[in-house]
């Protein structure tokens, strides 16, 4: 009689989630046209086959979709952190306050004349209501920066 073994492999449900984001430079630092830095994140996790309800796996997608974007965000954040500490732009912004006025920030990055930066500086004027004072600091700070190359 042959000798036979059995295995007992359990069965799992695998859950994965990843989240990315693309940046461009010119748009949080002083940077090159069309520099972009990629973020990616992925988490999975294996739910055992007889856990794995519809409900189950929503809450666990959910929460995998939820910690890529917060490692995604945090990464982003400590990068334009360490970006901005070999430039004179504020280090105290945020990814989530420095993307409202990135128009404006590409804008003013890519004036090649004074009155081409005049016309940006009106522009931020005008928007001046929706902005920090962080924002506004920002602002005034690349103007004067690209305002003495030109």
């Amino acid at each position: 009689m042959e000798n036979q073994i059995q295995l007992n492999i359990p069965q799992f449900h695998s859950v994965a989630r990843s989240f990315t984001q693309k940046i461009n430079l010119k748009n949080y630092v002083s940077g090159h046209d069309y520099e972009m830095v990629d973020f990616f994140a992925s988490h999975n996790e294996a739910i055992p086959v007889e856990e794995a309800t519809p409900e189950k796996i929503a809450e666990v997608s959910e929460r995998l979709y939820k910690t890529a974007r917060k490692e995604i965000e945090s990464s982003i954040e400590a990068y334009l952190l360490e970006l901005r500490e070999d430039s004179d732009m504020p280090a105290e912004l945020s990814v989530s306050e420095l993307t409202p006025i990135a128009d404006l920030i590409a804008e003013m990055s890519a004036a090649t004349t004074k009155t081409k930066l005049q016309a940006v500086k009106d522009k931020a004027t005008e928007r001046k209501t929706e902005m920090t004072a962080s924002q506004q600091q920002h602002l005034a700070s690349l103007f004067r920066k690209t305002e003495a190359k030109l």
